[in-house]
């Protein structure tokens, strides 16, 4: 009978590291036969809370297990299946997303999530990535800059690796010098960021330079918000 004191790991990759900590609940029998090399597992676990070190490529972050997860063990260690999910939330500009310069400073909320099914052997991974409170129009945008599980997991890894969205080649934006100086200064503005997490400051800032066209000036916007509680941020 195994109880939230009990901590399970689960390593879904160890030479990357990608390793799940968790504590749940559930009943799992158990035989182990030293002599015969048996070990043998039967039954399921709910998971309460836990996190996952995530490493993909270069990029490597501590994600959240969502609530409600699953191990379902069927004999074989390899045969045990998953079903889990992680969150890992990070600050972002959207405007490198949806081609859109007016509202740069405004770093929001988005959750990055990966899914994990089937085989411990060879689970099937998933990815998603939410911004919560985006306007109808707005969220149809983005919508359709991530229509395909290739631009999503495209966008997962730039956001873990860089804090920031890539700009969508297919939108032809990627040529547009304004989106480029806009990417750079999100990046600049991530690793300040960063900074003030680590000293436990909740103070998030928006950084933007856009280049002027011929005769026009270039434009410098800076945005600071400061987080008082879970529902109540003063930006400006």
């Amino acid at each position: 009978n195994i109880t939230q004191d009990t901590e399970v790991i689960v390593e879904i990759d160890k030479a990357l590291g990608n390793i799940l900590r968790c504590t749940g609940n559930g009943a799992v029998d158990v035989t182990v036969n030293p002599s015969k090399n048996i070990l043998d597992l039967r039954g399921d676990y709910t998971i309460a809370e836990g996190g996952y070190h995530f490493v993909a490529s270069i990029a490597s972050r501590d994600l959240i297990i969502n609530e409600g997860g699953t191990l379902s063990f069927n004999g074989d260690l390899n045969s045990t299946t998953l079903d889990v999910g992680a969150t890992y939330r990070t600050k972002a500009s959207i405007s490198a997303l949806i081609s859109d310069t007016t509202s740069v400073s405004n770093r929001r909320n988005v959750d990055c999530s990966v899914n994990l099914k089937g085989s411990l052997s060879n689970p099937e991974f998933t990815f998603n990535i939410d911004i919560p409170d985006l306007d109808p129009i707005t969220k149809g945008r983005v919508e359709s800059a991530l229509s395909t599980p290739d631009k999503v997991q495209k966008q997962f890894m730039m956001l873990l690796l860089m804090g920031s969205f890539m700009p969508d080649e297919q939108s032809g934006i990627v040529n547009n010098t304004t989106i480029l100086f806009s990417n750079i200064s999100e990046i600049l503005s991530n690793q300040v960021n960063n900074i003030f997490r680590q000293m436990d400051i909740p103070i998030d800032l928006g950084l933007n330079y856009q280049r002027g066209s011929t005769g026009q000036s270039d434009i410098f916007d800076f945005n600071m918000s400061y987080q008082i509680t879970n529902r109540l941020v003063i930006s400006g």
